[in-house]
């Protein structure tokens, strides 16, 4: 008698180890819904940090620019073509010491410098860089839209 109720408390507790199955299914649910939404707000931030470096990259090169066209206002650099050529190695900007290398974004992810103007004329004409095509500012238009708005009010102020 002892013996018959000892054996069926261990057949109970034999079946009691581990996990079902439905456990298992409902925990690796749990896990990928989670990481998911992680993944989601990590790309964010990656999209982000881009804007960040186009935004610092447009601002140094507008410097660089700004600098070489006081320098040399017989040669200045005022259009798109002219900035692109700027950049090779034996370029004004890096030849001259405007910038140490070529920018991160140039050329790469299909991004571009482009030149554009403020609008006015004579002694306040002046020159202003911006970021068009990248591949991550086509994120839903909302980096290139970003960059350009931002660029156009700060060409007009």
């Amino acid at each position: 008698m002892m013996l018959e109720k000892f054996s069926r408390y261990r057949a109970l507790t034999h079946n009691k180890k581990g996990f079902s199955f439905i456990e298992i299914m409902v925990a690796l649910i749990i896990i990928s819904i989670v990481s998911a939404f992680g993944i989601s707000v990590t790309s964010t931030y990656i999209d982000e940090s881009k804007i960040a470096k186009a935004e610092a990259e447009a601002a140094t090169v507008q410097i660089a620019l700004s600098q070489y066209n006081i320098d040399h206002p017989e040669a200045k650099i005022t259009s798109t073509s002219a900035l692109t050529t700027a950049f090779s190695t034996n370029g004004a900007l890096i030849k001259g010491g405007y910038l140490q290398k070529q920018p991160h974004y140039h050329n790469t992810d299909g991004c571009t410098y482009n030149i554009r103007t403020n609008g006015l004329t004579g002694s306040a004409l002046n020159y202003h860089v911006y970021i068009s095509g990248c591949k991550f500012i086509a994120n839903g238009g909302k980096i290139g839209t970003y960059i350009a708005t931002n660029e156009k009010a700060s060409a007009t102020k």
